[in-house]
């Protein structure tokens, strides 16, 4: 389940801003429909400008689908290097946050849920973006709260068994978020690279040798 999803799933019990569910825990099934109704909607808020890019989306994820993932990453990088996706500066973070998300359903499709955090936080900041440039204060605020971002991240954590690690890793995230909505992607992402890759120990037990 994408950002999106998430957060419209945990807006619906109350106006409250905290999430009352956890994403899903696989990346198929209900969270691959939740994806492809997130570019729905995405096309019918934005019309013509997203469509080009919701169709390659699309395509690039039925090939991942259906064994071609080399193909796959190489048109999520393409989506992403090119300035015209989405067809606006106001636009574009929306998109990004959908192909981020798609590459985190990717990687865990392929087992590889510690590479997935990367995406999983670029999707989460771009998606943020799009809310601060849009001026949807309501749900930028919701989408920052530290009750959401511990719901949302935890699973994922979880998978990456570095969840011992979530307020390192959310103070990394946060750290590159202060400037919203003039977020550095570039330094965000070799930030949770570097946390993925060396992240903090996990606690030791301490033993009582007197009862062992």
């Amino acid at each position: 389940m994408g950002v999106l999803s998430f957060l419209r799933v945990a807006k619906r019990p109350s106006a409250s801003a905290t999430p009352s569910t956890a994403p899903a825990t696989q990346p198929h099934g209900p969270a691959r429909k939740s994806a492809d109704a997130n570019l729905e909607r995405l096309e019918q808020e934005f019309g013509h400008a997203v469509a080009p890019a919701a169709s390659a989306l699309r395509e690039a994820t039925q090939w991942h689908r259906n064994g071609r993932k080399a193909d796959a990453w190489v048109a999520f990088e393409q989506m992403l290097s090119d300035p015209t996706m989405g067809g606006s500066a106001q636009v574009r973070p929306a998109i990004e946050s959908e192909i981020y998300s798609r590459m985190r359903i990717c990687f865990e499709r392929e087992g590889c849920f510690n590479p997935a955090l990367t995406p999983a936080v670029l999707s989460y900041a771009t998606r943020a973006k799009f809310y601060a440039v849009q001026g949807r204060e309501a749900e930028l605020q919701a989408l920052r709260s530290p009750e959401f971002f511990e719901r949302y991240f935890m699973p994922l954590l979880e998978r990456a068994r570095v969840q011992h690690a979530m307020a390192k890793f959310r103070m990394v995230v946060e750290d590159q978020l202060r400037a919203m909505p003039m977020v550095d992607l570039h330094v965000l992402k070799n930030a949770v690279e570097a946390f993925r890759l060396n992240p903090p120990s996990a606690p030791q037990m301490v033993v009582d040798r007197r009862f062992s």
